[in-house]
């Protein structure tokens, strides 16, 4: 009897639960290596290694050797600024001057709201 019920707590519980941690370790095998493909992908396009700025890298924790520098075939190029984009001979220059709000005013909002008549000027048939 106590074989029996140890065949089946094999069986039935330890395999089942080897079966799911193998499956999570090839998921989490196979999304390090997309992500190391992708990385090396990055650095052959670009050069260097993928850094967000903050010291670490954006597929995850994993250290680069100290020994090797980023590659870079060009230096960074900073933006330009290449002021407006319409010049200011084009146009004509409108001055203007902030009233200040009159004393009669009311800037409270009207109580009452009173719809305009709707123009029309097409020609409507009833179809039946």
């Amino acid at each position: 009897m106590g074989k029996l019920l140890l065949i089946l707590f094999i069986v039935f519980i330890v395999i089942p639960i080897v079966r799911v941690l193998w499956k999570l370790y090839l998921l989490r095998r196979n999304a390090m290596d997309f992500q190391r493909r992708a990385r090396e992908m990055f650095e052959q396009q670009f050069g260097g290694y993928a850094d967000n700025g903050y010291g670490s890298s954006f597929y995850g924790s994993e250290t680069y050797d100290t020994d090797t520098e980023p590659r870079r075939s060009e230096p960074r190029r900073r933006r330009r600024f290449y002021g407006k984009k319409i010049g200011a001979d084009v146009g004509e220059y409108v001055s203007f001057e902030e009233l200040p709000p009159r004393a009669d005013s009311n800037t409270a909002r009207p109580s009452g709201f009173r719809a305009e008549e709707q123009i029309e000027d097409a020609d409507w048939e009833d179809i039946r």
